[in-house]
């Protein structure tokens, strides 16, 4: 139905958009505010972050 409205869907490669966030430190910020039972479970969903 979106795609009919000519709606379209684009593929991006996660990759650059995870290597940025790591060297920037964004990751570490965040897992010492999740914890890391908390971290370890986002990267059960998401692969290795950090």
């Amino acid at each position: 139905m979106l795609v009919e409205k000519r709606l379209v869907f684009k593929t991006v490669d996660p990759l650059p958009v995870r290597d940025v966030l790591s060297t920037s430190g964004f990751c570490a910020d965040w897992r010492a505010k999740f914890g890391d039972k908390a971290w370890d479970l986002l990267e059960q969903a998401t692969g290795k972050l950090s």
